[in-house]
């Protein structure tokens, strides 16, 4: 399915983090997958806390109209630019509240950002993907995301998750 409702894109500050930690509390799914417990209340600081220490992160908040047509946070993108190499951005997360999922928000942010990324001169994107998660790795399958053959097992919170490495170039496109 194709998201009708344009998605915009911001970078999220200190004052965003209740709202992060909202999208956190409605994706409950995602974090029952990776550490088998809801996210915890403080989830959202901790992670916010982590961008300072580490040159590149930012948050992007992922931004629908609402009812009345001001912007609702309904996802979030994690990226590192300029990490592991200069020239490649590692992708930490895609976050969108289960209930917009399948509706091509997800999809619509990543093209936004992949274009802009372009346009900055970096040559790949990097992403790990949990081993369970099928659908998620058909998801960035579709935007032409391939498995390296690398892969790691990380321990969080309450589990132990095996990390599958995707990649994909972003190599000039013909015409460009």
């Amino acid at each position: 399915m194709t998201a009708r409702t344009p998605v915009s894109l911001r970078p999220l500050g200190a004052d965003d983090v209740i709202a992060v930690q909202a999208v956190y509390e409605a994706t409950p799914g995602y974090f029952e997958l990776m550490t088998g417990a809801p996210a915890p209340a403080y989830e959202a600081q901790r992670e916010f806390d982590n961008l300072a220490r580490q040159p590149g992160r930012l948050w992007l908040g992922l931004f629908v109209p609402d009812e009345a047509g001001l912007p609702d946070l309904i996802g979030l993108l994690d990226l590192r630019l300029g990490f592991p190499e200069p020239q490649i951005v590692t992708l930490g997360l895609l976050l969108v509240c289960e209930a917009r999922q399948r509706q091509g928000f997800g999809s619509q942010a990543y093209r936004l950002i992949e274009g802009w990324l372009r346009q900055q001169g970096f040559s790949a994107v990097e992403l790990h993907v949990a081993g369970q998660a099928f659908g998620v790795q058909q998801f960035w399958r579709r935007l032409g995301f391939e498995f390296t053959g690398q892969q790691r097992r990380v321990a969080l919170g309450r589990k132990s998750v095996r990390l599958l490495a995707l990649s994909k170039s972003l190599a000039p496109m013909r015409g460009s």
